[in-house]
């Protein structure tokens, strides 16, 4: 999978349930973060937020194939890169009234548009 990550350091609490990210650093100290790293949180990880609880806490994330269930305390001091949002998300979250030939449009020239840049940045 090539996704593109954004250069926005954020802490995982802030992010919506589906959204992608990678670990960039724990911050918590002592049994806690000895508990995250055994459980596979490290720096370069790959994440993804499944499910918030009726309240927002606690949330869960998925990570290396399994579900992890971190309190938002605990999640505040995890730092993630976001993956960049993909135009299917944009369209559903910003223009949700549009048609599916709208929505192909907008997906084709995305994506003309990204060749293109990998064509620039090559040359």
């Amino acid at each position: 999978m090539n996704t593109e990550y954004s250069a926005t350091l954020v802490s995982l609490d802030t992010l919506r349930v589906g959204q992608r990210a990678v670990l960039v650093r724990v911050t918590s100290a002592g049994p806690v973060r000895r508990r995250m790293v055994d459980m596979g949180l490290l720096p370069g990880v790959e994440l993804t937020v499944e499910r918030l609880a009726p309240l927002g806490d606690p949330m869960e994330v998925r990570v290396k194939g399994y579900h992890l269930a971190l309190r938002k305390s605990e999640a505040r001091t995890i730092t993630v890169a976001p993956a960049a949002t993909s135009v299917d998300e944009v369209v559903a979250n910003d223009y949700p009234g549009l048609d599916r030939a709208a929505r192909g449009l907008l997906r084709r020239w995305t994506s003309l548009l990204a060749a293109s840049r990998s064509r620039f940045e090559a040359e």
